[in-house]
């Protein structure tokens, strides 16, 4: 209800506008009689301020002081009994209303103030009630949409807020609209908000029996608020049966792939056709999870995996997933290796999944299938570091490392030509950092510079320092193999 619309009821009738005649347009959310001197602190937006100025009335200074805290606090208006106590309006009060299009009204002498309050109520109570059944029915429509993110992201949008689904422990499930949130640093999957975040004035959160939905509401929406509450029952209900949903398309999924692999394997006639097997070693497999928790995680891989694997099977073994892709003979496997290389990146990002990787050899035999998975398996148990790829052709390689790891001469090998670097009352953290990924890119000044995140004429001081501790020339290429395989002796590298 704006003023125009305020101005057509009851006594309201009966009100004269002195002054801002262009600012009828103005929404009113709440109306308030008040007559103490000061009151600013109870102005807030969309404020309709009914008063005799009795507080006032021989204060033209106060006066305009209080209209110009409505004008900044955006209010509705001003109504005034004039006649009583006040009899005119300072000149700048009246020229502000003007300027700023705040209305200035004036009702008889003998109208009440609990009419004009009773017929603003009345009026603001049936409107709410109007939106309301208006919002509910919106909300209500989201019953024909069947997919969870979908749900998810439609409801954002009509809220316009920041919704986030998360289960009992209040690991996130689900979420749209990825704006600042007070309660949470990440919308990684299964992530948890913040510790000792304090509940900010506006969110609100729906309790449900396994899950909870979190929605961070613009300028404390009341109106959205009471909606939601009546719409409860309905969310539950719609989520349940989408998390369902998903669970039954997953299981469908993973059976589909289970029985296209059987086919596969017993399918000679695509001779064309080579295959490999990635497998992926991470906790978060770990059967221990809820069914659900199980359908969500398995609901977000395949999305990622779909857009990197364009031919894959899923097969889950504990806690390792096993994707078996195939490619045209004629595809290059390096480029199998940089999309699998993608494809473990964008797990990092938003699914937090720092996995082990290994990489089978490819083969066009199906009878060596097992042999794959097994190289994959070995291959992954070879990765030294969460986040890393290790292909089986590397294992040997890896294997004798470990070996002469092992070897008491080859150690103090590393120990006499690391020691400028290691030893604790030289180490720098920032120096062999340095070296470390210098030695990794191959000696490229720029490529080390980029990931280090340092200027060129940084890492130039900090080579030239290495190079003096060490009294090494690291333009000497046997130098910088020595170093690499002094590094990765001492399991730097």
């Amino acid at each position: 209800m704006n003023v125009k619309d305020a101005l057509q009821l009851g006594d309201l009738q009966k009100a004269k506008i002195l002054a801002g005649d262009k600012g009828l347009d103005r929404v009113i959310k709440a109306a308030e009689v008040m007559e103490v001197p000061d009151i600013n602190e109870w102005l807030t937006e969309g404020i309709l301020i009914i008063s005799t100025f009795y507080s006032v009335k021989d204060d033209p200074e106060a006066q305009l002081s209080m209209f110009r805290k409505l004008i900044e606090v955006n209010g509705a208006g001003l109504i005034l009994k004039m006649g009583r106590y006040v009899h005119e309006l300072p000149e700048e009060m009246m020229r502000l209303a003007n300027e700023e299009n705040m209305p200035i009204m004036t009702i008889p002498v003998n109208v009440s103030f609990v009419h004009l309050l009773t017929v603003l109520f009345e009026s603001k109570f049936k409107e709410a009630q109007t939106e309301e059944e208006t919002l509910l029915e919106q909300i209500y429509h989201l019953g024909e949409v069947g997919d969870l993110h979908v749900f998810v992201q439609e409801l954002a949008e009509m809220t316009s807020g920041n919704i986030v689904i998360e289960d009992k422990h209040n690991r996130l499930l689900a979420y749209a609209n990825q704006k600042p949130f007070s309660e949470r640093r990440t919308f990684t999957l299964f992530s948890e908000p913040k510790r000792n975040s304090s509940r900010s004035q506006t969110t609100m959160r729906i309790m449900f029996n396994q899950y909870s939905v979190v929605l961070e509401l613009p300028q404390q929406d009341k109106l959205w608020r009471a909606v939601l509450q009546k719409a409860s029952a309905f969310l539950e209900g719609k989520i349940t049966f989408l998390f369902e949903k998903c669970a039954g398309k997953v299981n469908r999924r993973l059976e589909q792939d289970e029985k296209q692999l059987k086919e596969f394997l017993t399918n000679h006639s695509d001779v064309m056709l080579r295959y490999g097997v990635v497998a992926c070693n991470h906790e978060a497999f770990s059967l221990t999870y809820s069914p659900l928790h199980q359908a969500i995680f398995f609901s977000n891989f395949y999305s990622y995996v779909e857009n990197h694997l364009p031919s894959f099977f899923c097969v889950q073994k504990q806690e390792t997933i096993y994707l078996l892709y195939t490619q045209e003979r004629y595809q290059a496997r390096r480029d199998m290796i940089s999309s699998i290389q993608l494809l473990k990146g964008e797990l990092v990002m938003n699914m937090a999944l720092h996995l082990k990787m290994g990489i089978s050899p490819e083969y066009q035999d199906r009878s060596l299938v097992d042999q794959a998975f097994s190289e994959a398996n070995t291959a992954s148990n070879y990765t030294e570091h969460t986040d890393g790829i290790t292909l089986y052709e590397e294992v040997d390689y890896k294997q004798m490392m470990t070996k002469l790891a092992n070897e008491q001469e080859v150690e103090r090998f590393a120990d006499r030509m690391l020691q400028p670097l290691i030893a604790s009352h030289t180490k720098d953290e920032a120096l062999l950092q340095t070296l470390m990924i210098f030695l990794r890119e191959n000696g490229n000044h720029s490529k080390t510079a980029e990931m280090l995140y340092v200027h060129r004429r940084t890492l130039k001081y900090r080579l030239e320092k290495i190079e003096q501790r060490m009294m090494l020339d690291l333009n000497d290429s046997e130098n910088r193999f020595l170093l690499y395989f002094a590094l990765k002796i001492k399991g730097f590298l």
